[in-house]
């Protein structure tokens, strides 16, 4: 039995439309590290307290799951909260709270629903965890989710970067002794690429964060990185790359958006 013409075009139509939803449908996961030197207000303290956390985001639903961890701390964790419509460098509002467990050290998870504002902010690096203690109401902890999804393994610590992301402002990024950090032209978000030879380790493969064909710098592991006043709008990444063992590890990486 022969399928008529017409009905053949609205199955073809069907077809590419399901297939194209599917390809924008994705599920991101965003390393963060928590430091006292990204907090704004107040001023940080520093007294060795730290933390890491991983974001999960499907795009398609809109869904999103938060865990992560802290240690270090001087007074009792009051809260977790992820904040929104904020670079690094500025603050922004609560969107929504984290549960905690523990005091001084401890876990924090979340699962939610971003509305659509929410979720541009988050794919833009507009978004931040930040934790308050019982001595530091304001914030004793924070942690920009600007990280490139799927940059970096499980295996690898995120470089420290803190400063203003605007024209004219500088980042701070600190990295280990053993780290060269890389500063470029960020890929597109959800995207990156493998190192190439002679820097290839198949036992951490990572991805780059930034255009190999068109760097900024290669920098030593502590450095000061003025901003330009001319580039008052685009991206930056930032990517540590660890050379203290036989093959090159790629630490993961950052997308930062630079704004006036």
């Amino acid at each position: 039995m022969s399928i008529p013409a017409n009905h053949m075009i609205l199955r073809f139509g069907l077809a590419t439309l399901l297939t194209a939803a599917l390809a924008q449908a994705q599920t991101l996961t965003y390393e963060f590290r928590l430091d006292e030197r990204q907090l704004v207000t107040p001023p940080p303290v520093l007294d060795g307290a730290s933390g890491s956390g991983r974001l999960i985001f499907d795009t398609a639903t809109r869904n999103l799951t938060i865990s992560g961890s802290f240690s270090g701390l001087t007074s009792p964790v009051t809260g977790v909260a992820l904040f929104s419509g904020a670079r690094r460098g500025a603050n922004g509002t609560a969107a929504l709270t984290c549960t905690p467990s523990g005091r001084l050290f401890g876990t924090f998870t979340a699962i939610s629903v971003l509305t659509v504002a929410q979720s541009s902010l988050l794919r833009d690096g507009l978004a931040y965890i930040q934790l308050t203690t019982a001595s530091r109401t304001l914030g004793a902890l924070r942690g920009q989710i600007d990280s490139v999804p799927g940059s970096g393994t499980a295996q690898t610590v995120l470089p420290n970067v803190s400063g203003a992301a605007t024209a004219g402002g500088s980042l701070q990024i600190w990295a280990g002794a053993s780290t060269v950090v890389l500063v470029g032209v960020a890929l597109p978000p959800g995207t990156s690429l493998p190192l190439r030879a002679p820097w290839v380790c198949p036992i951490y493969p990572g991805g780059l964060a930034l255009d190999p064909t068109y760097p900024f710098f290669v920098l030593p592991s502590a450095i000061s990185l003025p901003i330009p006043r001319s580039l008052s709008h685009g991206e930056i990444a930032v990517q540590g790359v660890n050379i203290a063992v036989g093959c090159p590890i790629l630490m993961g990486g950052f997308r930062i958006a630079i704004r006036p």
